[in-house]
């Protein structure tokens, strides 16, 4: 595998610089057969190359010769998408409200989340998108579903240092989800197992939330493994603290803790 992609990015750095055709067919052949020699002779390799411009076949080798498709059927998917889609495309994902006032931290309207089907999209970027909303300044959403649930981040602190944290949580305050979003150290960096944080998953404020009662540490860890926990009960009590101050209701409160 590793003979095959060295190869591969040779013949690639190979096409692109002689794009300009400074070097003649013959030239480029020769090198690429050397590169394929000195590599491994016996390599199991098809290469089928030709120039756009005038269709003149640039450079084959094993052409005929039947493959498993692998990978390369990538090239036919890329090939549509481009084909229909145009070189300029690009998959939007966007975050979209049908509210007509803010006021200060408030968002009073339903907030949606529009996909484009975007194949490189990944978690990491849902959570930069709604992050926006932090720099809008935007803390809650008041919208007609009620209290879909809470999102809190927040910084604990371990012997290592500060690192910090984000728990998703129903409407009844009970986890959904635990993670460890920025953990610059060393020691303790296992914290970040999902084996630990998947604990945390269905918690509520009735629960300890305490290591040796029904969190368990995780070897190497054990001080940042408390710390997380106390994290999370924290942000409990924080929220139950606040939804017995409001007295407003359908609020969705994005962040409450810095």
């Amino acid at each position: 595998m590793r003979k095959f992609t060295y190869i591969f990015l040779s013949l690639l750095t190979v096409f692109i610089t002689n794009s300009s055709f400074a070097q003649s067919n013959t030239k480029i052949t020769k090198h690429i057969d050397q590169l394929i020699k000195s590599t491994d002779p016996n390599v199991n390799i098809g290469v089928y190359v030709v120039n756009l411009d005038n269709n003149k076949l640039i450079y084959s080798r094993n052409a005929k010769r039947s493959f498993t498709p692998a990978s390369t059927q990538k090239l036919l998917t890329a090939a549509a998408a481009l084909l229909y889609f145009g070189p300029s495309y690009e998959y939007q994902t966007k975050l979209l409200t049908n509210a007509k006032i803010t006021r200060g931290k408030v968002l009073t309207g339903n907030l949606y989340l529009k996909l484009d089907v975007d194949p490189s999209l990944q978690k990491y970027d849902i959570l930069n998108l709604f992050s926006q909303l932090r720099r809008k300044h935007i803390s809650e959403i008041k919208g007609d579903s009620g209290i879909l649930g809470y999102c809190v981040e927040s910084k604990v602190v371990s012997r290592s240092g500060p690192f910090r944290i984000r728990v998703l949580l129903d409407s009844n305050l009970y986890v959904k989800q635990a993670t460890v979003i920025s953990y610059p150290w060393d020691r303790g960096r296992d914290v970040r197992k999902r084996a630990f944080t998947s604990q945390f998953k269905g918690k509520g404020p009735e629960d300890p939330i305490q290591l040796g009662k029904d969190i368990d540490a995780i070897t190497g860890a054990t001080i940042s493994s408390r710390v997380m926990a106390e994290g999370v009960r924290d942000t409990i009590k924080l929220l139950k603290l606040v939804r017995e101050k409001r007295r407003e209701k359908q609020t969705v409160i994005l962040s409450e803790r810095k």
